[in-house]
């Protein structure tokens, strides 16, 4: 009975690596075999492996105690999404924005059109245009699958587990969100999501002077010891950064579009630790 016992562990743990090992490999030659990131790609990647992924991430991050559900924190986020979709071509899935109370401050996207936000972001942010600002330059990230790219390891192995279901799947999904909070691009893909993120807000009538000022706000904040945020990690050259969206707002001076949000209300949710 002991043999049999053995021999079915065996099987099962033979199974599982098979079966990782196989949808590695497929998904490797996916990717090798796909290099155009535009929205077709991101079509094919939704009817494919990406959906899967996106709905193990997104309920393990929904069933966290740390998210922050106060209806006027949502209600924000919804606004500010509204206003930057406006300005994109369609994607094949709805973006979604989740604000976490990790206490480390950070916006960083996930595989299935998701973004998350920490409170502390929205803590130290003047006003709501320069947290749009962010999410705008995540929301390039999310269009080009970016996250979905530099997690391709981690991503085959979750969809093995996943297909298996169980903990395993669910531990899997936490690795993952976190292994994404600490993301760094490299200088060409941050680069590229700077201009689609600030070209986005000039579309919609946001100006792009509110990304350089919450660039600086970050970079204050990394200065004071907090770790560095995935906008930040890989990409060092602040001050061009800044002078960039500093340009592109130049001629916005008496012409934005405000976003009609009490910002103050929306900051008095927020867990006491983190607002005056």
């Amino acid at each position: 009975m002991k043999s049999r016992g053995f021999m079915r562990a065996f099987l099962l743990f033979a199974g599982v690596i098979l079966l990782t090992a196989g949808v590695a490999v497929g998904f490797g030659y996916l990717m090798s075999h796909n290099t155009d990131r535009g929205i077709a790609d991101r079509e094919d990647k939704a009817l494919g492996l990406e959906k899967p992924v996106g709905d193990l991430v997104r309920k393990s991050i929904l069933a966290d105690a740390r998210i922050v559900r106060e209806k006027v924190v949502q209600a924000t986020m919804t606004a500010i999404l509204d206003r930057l979709r406006s300005g994109m071509e369609p994607d094949p899935y709805t973006p979604m924005i989740i604000v976490a109370d990790s206490g480390r401050i950070n916006a960083y996207s996930l595989p299935g059109g998701l973004i998350v936000v920490d409170c502390s972001l929205i803590a130290i942010s003047y006003n709501p245009e320069e947290v749009a600002a962010v999410i705008a330059h995540e929301l390039s990230h999310m269009a080009h699958a970016d996250s979905w790219d530099a997690l391709r390891i981690s991503i085959g192995t979750s969809l093995a587990l996943a297909a298996l279901g169980g903990e395993e799947a669910v531990r899997m999904a936490r690795n993952l969100i976190r292994e994404a909070a600490f993301l760094g691009f490299s200088r060409e893909i941050e680069t590229r999501a700077d201009k689609e993120g600030i070209g986005n807000l000039a579309k919609v009538g946001i100006s792009p002077s509110h990304f350089a000022d919450a660039l600086m706000k970050l970079k204050a904040a990394t200065e004071e010891g907090e770790d560095y945020p995935e906008i930040l990690s890989s990409h060092p050259d602040i001050d061009g950064r800044v002078e960039l969206a500093n340009q592109a707002g130049s001629g916005f001076e008496g012409k934005e579009i405000r976003l009609e949000i009490d910002w103050p209300a929306v900051k008095k949710t927020l867990p006491s630790v983190l607002h005056d």
